[in-house]
């Protein structure tokens, strides 16, 4: 208990074994190889042991069981108490991946730390995948989701965790430049990023996740528990520019924790250290904070935008696919994951349009998902020639040299931040331009998602199916006339208006 209150969870070990005296070599010193190997009975945890109920739970305890070195796990025996770690955690989200086909976040063994909460997860995020390898165990059923109202919008901004007081621009003095990608997750960001790496004068990290805090404390204390994968982009930053393992980044990270740096003290650091390039940082959780995106520009001195738009019907299944509300730091919110992947596609966009109308037109650039895997060489061509950089081939070749480009975890069984299945493509895929007209039957859109779509130049009559089109379109006739006749009734019953003219 008292190590879980002063270490990270990852340095907390897994068992505690208590010896009468350490073994020793014959010149006195601690004779590793000697030490007994720690047993595979399940620890006194608190839980009185109870056995799996079904097919599922039973199988999520034999794995945990394993990983754990275990004799047996009970339902109610928490993950964590049993002295699991984040890389075991990982390594069971990796396994299960394998097992049903889908994709899991490791974040879910932090939300339901015992075997019968992660069964009930399981359940209702992966009713399909279930039925398919463990048949009737799968208990999930679709529920009809109705569109979202306006009044969804403020909810949503008070589920947004905010750590920034009122910025102002003038905040003594400036950073030198950096390059920010402005998106919502599932928008092609990690693409764009991998894309921008190949050039020689860009360094493009990944999640660096700092903008929206003060101070490296603040920001650890926050990105603690299940969020804690959100401090991992930094640590695969600094890996790669001090060329060091994941244990010498950390412990460049804690001290600079300890040192009390500001986030904008350790974006200086991390630009001292990319010898001369210019620093991309690629972190879609910005743009649901106003006061996020104005501290870049009371922090860096002639910051560059990229504003990155994906069609909101590919974005927001994509969002539902990847399971991505698993991993959001966000507060407790009523919604599902299709309604809470449009209102961040929504507020995100909102956000960054308002935001880049104060930002002279020289320091961003707009681009269209669509366009960037159809025309690639276009729009890089674009944005060299919008901020200054002469153009470089190692732009169009994401898949190259990847091992200097980030695309993997922090070790061997986490996740790499971004896009999970980037490498499994291979070459850029024109064709995932045209993903949304895969779900273009299904209307799910609010009108007010809509109206920001079409500012943005998507064409909802282009996304909508001639039939569905034209039922929409006598919709609205009737919806026309059932106004005007509401209208022409409310006008006759005013005093001094004749009945002709409202007849009329």
């Amino acid at each position: 208990d008292h190590l879980r209150r002063t270490l990270p969870a990852y340095m907390v070990p897994q068992q505690l074994v208590v010896l009468d005296a350490l073994p020793l070599t014959p010149n006195g010193k601690i004779d590793r190889a000697a030490l007994p190997t720690p047993g595979r009975h399940r620890p006194e945890v608190g839980a009185e042991y109870v056995a799996p109920r079904d097919e599922l739970e039973l199988f999520l305890a034999a794995e945990w069981a394993e990983i754990l070195s275990l004799d047996r796990v009970g339902i109610h025996d928490g993950f964590f108490e049993l002295g699991g770690t984040s890389l075991q955690a990982a390594e069971f989200v990796n396994g299960l991946q394998g097992q049903l086909g889908a994709f899991i976040n490791v974040t879910t063994v932090f939300e339901a730390p015992t075997v019968a909460r992660y069964a009930a997860l399981v359940k209702r995020d992966y009713p399909a995948e279930l039925a398919n390898r463990f048949g009737a165990v799968a208990s999930g059923v679709a529920v009809p989701q109705a569109k979202l109202g306006r009044d969804a919008i403020a909810r949503m901004e008070s589920c947004i965790p905010r750590h920034l007081e009122t910025v102002t621009r003038d905040s003594g003095e400036k950073n030198p430049p950096a390059i920010f990608v402005l998106a919502p997750p599932r928008s092609g960001t990690t693409l764009l990023r991998v894309m921008l790496a190949g050039h020689p004068e860009l360094f493009a990290a990944s999640e660096l996740q700092l903008l929206g805090f003060e101070s490296l404390r603040e920001r650890r204390r926050a990105y603690s528990g299940k969020f804690a994968v959100w401090l991992e982009g930094t640590v695969r930053a600094v890996m790669e520019l001090k060329t060091c393992g994941v244990e010498q980044a950390r412990a460049v990270m804690e001290r600079c924790e300890a040192e009390d740096y500001s986030t904008k003290e350790f974006y200086r650091l991390l630009q001292e250290w990319v010898a001369g390039r210019l620093l991309v940082d690629k972190s879609p959780s910005y743009a649901l904070d106003p006061a996020t995106l104005e501290k870049a520009e009371g922090n860096f001195d002639g910051a560059l935008y990229i504003h990155l738009l994906r069609h909101p019907y590919a974005m927001v299944r994509s969002f539902e696919a990847y399971r991505v509300h698993q991993v959001l730091y966000l507060k407790q919110h009523p919604f599902s994951p299709r309604q809470l992947g449009e209102l961040i596609w929504s507020m995100s966009h909102r956000n960054i349009l308002n935001f880049l109308r104060t930002v002279p037109a020289d320091r961003q650039f707009r681009i269209g998902f669509e366009d960037l895997v159809r025309e690639p060489k276009a729009v890089m061509e674009g944005l060299c020639d919008r901020f200054g950089l002469e153009f470089h081939g190692g732009l169009l070749e994401p898949y190259a040299d990847l091992d200097r480009k980030m695309t993997d975890g922090i070790h061997h069984a986490s996740t790499p931040m971004g896009d999970t299945k980037f490498l499994s493509r291979g070459a850029i895929d024109p064709s995932i331009a045209d993903a949304w007209r895969g779900v273009r039957d299904d209307d799910f859109l609010a009108d007010f998602t809509w109206e920001l779509a079409e500012s943005l130049g998507y064409d909802r009559r282009a996304s909508v199916p001639e039939a569905d089109r034209s039922a929409g379109t006598m919709r609205r006739v009737r919806d026309r006339r059932a106004a005007l006749a509401s209208q022409l009734a409310r006008r006759a019953a005013q005093p001094g208006t004749s009945g002709d003219r409202a007849d009329a």
